[in-house]
């Protein structure tokens, strides 16, 4: 879970900005908030972190099901060359 994580927030590139987790990990909250503010600090970076229920309905649900339709096209393809060099470290 942590590289496919990690992965994708270093390609954003966020700074100053919020990421919204979806409850969908029950007690798992403090867990997940604990490695995405070691990340940040790691990456030299900050973002704020909510938890709240994304559904159905949301611009991230949408853009994840054409996604994977193929109705658009990734911002970010992870692939395993990546996931090796994580693993590396």
């Amino acid at each position: 879970m942590r590289i496919l994580i990690n992965i994708p927030l270093k390609h954003a590139k966020l700074s100053n900005q919020e990421i919204i987790v979806d409850m969908e990990y029950p007690g798992r909250d403090r867990q997940i908030k604990l490695f995405l503010e070691e990340m940040a600090l790691k990456n030299n970076t900050r973002f704020d972190i909510v938890f709240q229920r994304i559904g159905k309905k949301s611009n991230a649900h949408r853009v994840a099901y054409q996604t994977n339709k193929k109705k658009m096209s990734a911002d970010k393809v992870v692939v395993l060359k990546e996931i090796r060099q994580v693993l590396s470290l």
